[in-house]
């Protein structure tokens, strides 16, 4: 018989919320699933969406364990060392399979399932037309390599032409609200090192990267990690100040995505998961849940 596949939340209610969204596309594809708070279950399939200290010692003796990204981005809390005492580790692309095998993490311990968390966002129909093209700054939370809170000061200096958004990391927030709403409707994002940054390009949206206030922490703190490569290689639009921002937003109106930032997505979420990783991802929980 089957193991049950036992899903684990935690405490914070901003962090439920988003790992709420990347589970519900995975159990409709489940014929029976659980939700635990902070439980991993014996003889359970165990999908953990954090990796601290806290759990190791659960992890190791509890059923068969799963690390599962919460997030997109590479801000260098899943090296090989903080996810490879998992059974198994799901990642959604082949950049993150090259890091941890580089890392030491067996090849075998690896499956690629996209990210579920976007998948009702390929079936979303695009807003209507505004009169003003929409630019959304969606920056990382400011305990991380973030432009926020230094890029407050520009928050009232966006030309009125154009309609401008903010939408902070849930850490941030007072009382969060989801950002995907205001992702669909958005023409252009500013960000920096956020999961909102792969998700833009993943639904073929320009991304601004504000490199003036950003950018030398990045390569100082995090000198391995993908978010080096996007700036070191200038991957997207690339800002050294806020007028050449304001600049680089007209241009990315104009030309959207270059092939360039198309191929590289295609390393870190694989086309042919968009709008399927929730399906994926519960094929392959059920085929480890028979082991």
């Amino acid at each position: 018989m089957p193991r049950p596949i036992n899903f684990i939340t935690v405490e914070s209610e901003s962090y439920t919320r988003i790992i709420t969204s990347i589970v519900e596309p995975i159990r409709k594809y489940l014929p029976d699933s659980l939700v635990s708070d902070r439980r991993a279950l014996k003889d359970a399939v165990n999908v953990h969406f954090f990796n601290e200290q806290e759990y190791r010692s659960e992890v190791a003796h509890c059923g068969i364990n799963v690390s599962m990204f919460h997030g997109i981005a590479d801000k260098q809390i899943r090296t090989g060392e903080q996810v490879g005492f998992h059974d198994y580790v799901f990642v959604p692309g082949p950049i993150w399979v090259n890091q941890l095998v580089h890392d030491g993490v067996p090849r075998s311990k690896l499956f690629i399932v996209g990210y579920p968390k976007l998948d009702p966002l390929f079936t979303i129909q695009p807003p209507a037309e505004s009169t003003k093209q929409t630019v959304l700054y969606a920056p990382t939370h400011s305990k991380s390599c973030s432009s926020y809170p230094a890029f407050k000061e520009f928050l009232h200096s966006f030309p009125s032409h154009l309609h401008f958004g903010v939408s902070l990391h849930p850490y941030d927030q007072v009382h969060p609200k989801p950002t995907m709403e205001e992702l669909v409707s958005a023409d252009v994002v500013i960000s920096d090192t956020s999961s909102i940054v792969y998700e833009a390009w993943s639904l073929g949206k320009p991304v601004i990267f504000p490199d003036w206030l950003v950018k030398d922490k990045v390569m100082s703190d995090w000198p391995n990690s993908i978010p080096a490569k996007i700036y070191s290689e200038k991957i997207g639009y690339h800002a050294y100040n806020f007028d050449h921002m304001i600049e680089l937003i007209d241009l990315a109106l104009i030309q959207g995505i270059d092939g360039k930032t198309q191929q590289f997505m295609r390393q870190i979420l694989p086309q042919r998961l968009r709008g399927k990783s929730g399906e994926v991802t519960a094929q392959v929980l059920q085929k480890i849940a028979k082991l």
